[in-house]
């Protein structure tokens, strides 16, 4: 909603690095997105274009978002990607060298080593399990 110098660097390094993959950006901004985000995104638009779309999105809240950008995608793969740089644009090159090293249809990165929880701050654990379950009821289905 507020993101602009890590929306940049998310783009410019995909760009640079696995720009050739990519065959579009889809940008989903929200009514809360504030003026400047959205003046990043039409940067974007026109520094990369025709690979920039930008999408307001309808659904409510953050698994709205999520549904009507996987519904707009095109392409064989999709990466969803934040654009605080909480998904770091750096896991993106190894996860495309993975499709390219094996015959596999999905390729998850994780921040958990081992993809589990291991010695894991008890208090971070139970706010995260709270924190998800604000967006579960928040994010209608249909």
């Amino acid at each position: 909603m507020n993101e602009t110098i890590s929306l940049l660097l998310t783009v410019t390094h995909l760009e640079s690095t696995v720009g050739k993959y990519i065959k579009e950006y889809l940008i989903i901004i929200s009514k809360y997105t504030k003026p400047e985000s959205i003046k990043t995104c039409k940067l974007l638009e026109k520094k990369i274009t025709g690979k920039i779309k930008i999408h307001r999105q309808e659904k409510p809240c953050l698994g709205g978002a999520l549904q009507e950008g996987i519904q707009l995608a095109k392409g064989k793969y999709i990466l969803l990607m934040a654009s605080d740089l909480e998904t770091d644009p750096r896991t993106v090159k190894p996860m495309i060298e993975m499709f390219d090293k094996t015959d596999t249809d999905i390729v998850i990165a994780t921040r958990w080593k081992n993809g589990g929880f291991r010695k894991y701050n008890p208090l971070k654990y139970v706010l995260n399990y709270f924190f998800k379950k604000s967006f579960e009821s928040c994010m209608p289905l249909t």
